[in-house]
């Protein structure tokens, strides 16, 4: 394949993004290359280019929520992951994360996203000159590891780029222990807050309170995903009084029985133990980089709660295969997410869209996505 195509590296953190070219690999046996159609910009994107995880060494192709068309395809694929049959130009879902399989954490304690063999597009350096289209800001992105797992699907670009997130919510939502009839808290009004306050509304939580903001769309969005309040942290500014209005909303004003901390920022973590009641569930899903520390007291927020306290790490292949009938259902319109689609030439830009009140182009923001498409 003699033809070229381009890559958005960042050169260091907080750095810039230059688009490059590189000769487009031919795919080797069992591997595929993928026309990038759109891939998201999550909030980890943003905390990468400002170099808050470790471990991570630039320059980087950034970018592991995206989909597209396949392009090229290796010497033995003939089937997405659930054996539907594919060829160049059928469009995939790609699950960005590949364990070895082999491992105690792939295979005993059944966590593929703690396999220290494991492999994740959109966070290999671009320094390896062997692979270069290793992330979803590219035009092409090459899924080199024979593990890749793809997911044929006819949904739009504006649904389906959404498979990645929602996953991030089928895992947290599953280490809940949510009940029916169960009062859920919301913290964080982002793509994977969102998501999450859906599948606990189908997971059997009768009603949801959701903390957000701080932008009044956010905050329409989670009405029209089913929350029954919401509490914009714009207006009510004071966490003290936040906390109040939930447990006024609880039996008994004891709190609520699960509370999702989405928003990353690390003050949420305690006013979220302080919004649960005695024997609930916290489930901490927003730290994906190190946002900083938080002071909790052991005594108040977890022995004397006797609080179930929960780490989600990521999606896994099981969220995305378990939530693509989800998105392919349509009943919720998971397309009114998607509030910008913007070349890749932008992303110096994007990336600086959290400084600025969420407010990009004139518009608010909720998730942005880039296309290679656009000019």
């Amino acid at each position: 394949m003699a033809k070229k195509g381009v890559v958005a590296v960042l050169d260091r953190p907080g750095g810039k993004f230059e688009l490059k070219e590189y000769p487009l690999p031919d795919p080797a046996p069992g591997t595929v290359l993928v026309k990038q159609e759109l891939g998201g910009v999550c909030g980890t994107d943003i905390h990468m280019y400002h170099g808050r995880l470790p471990g991570i060494t630039y320059p980087i192709c950034l970018g592991h929520e995206f989909m597209g068309r396949i392009a090229a395809l290796g010497k033995g694929v003939t089937t997405d992951f659930l054996g539907k049959p594919v060829k160049e130009g059928d469009r995939v879902i790609v699950v960005p994360g590949v364990g070895c399989g082999k491992c105690y954490w792939c295979q005993i304690a059944k966590t593929p996203t703690c396999c220290e063999e494991g492999f994740a597009y959109g966070f290999f350096s671009d320094g390896d000159k062997k692979y270069h289209f290793t992330g979803g800001f590219a035009d092409h992105v090459y899924l080199h590891h024979p593990g890749t797992a793809i997911l044929k699907t006819e949904l739009p670009l504006e649904i389906a780029i959404l498979a990645e997130p929602i996953s991030v919510a089928d895992h947290a939502v599953s280490r809940s222990n949510i009940h029916v009839g169960d009062t859920v808290v919301i913290q964080g009004s982002g793509a994977v807050g969102l998501t999450c306050q859906v599948l606990a509304k189908l997971a059997g939580a009768t009603k949801i309170i959701h903390i957000g903001g701080p932008t009044s769309f956010r905050i329409d969005m989670a009405k029209e995903f089913g929350a029954d309040i919401t509490i914009n942290v714009a207006e009510v500014q004071d966490a003290e009084e936040r906390i109040k209005m939930v447990k006024d909303n609880t039996i008994k004003g004891m709190g609520a029985d699960v509370v999702f901390e989405c928003t990353g920022v690390p003050r949420a973590v305690r006013e979220g133990l302080d919004m649960l009641r005695r024997s609930g569930t916290f489930v901490e899903v927003g730290h994906f980089t190190d946002g900083g520390e938080v002071s909790l007291n052991p005594f108040i927020h977890m022995c004397n709660k006797n609080v179930n306290l929960q780490g989600s790490w990521g999606g896994e292949l099981e969220g995305f295969v378990r939530e693509l009938p989800v998105l392919e259902k349509r009943e919720f319109p998971f397309e009114k997410l998607i509030t910008h689609k913007l070349p890749l030439r932008r992303l110096n830009d994007i990336m600086q869209v959290p400084d600025k009140g969420y407010i990009f182009d004139g518009r608010e923001s909720l998730k942005i996505t880039v296309s290679s498409e656009l000019a």
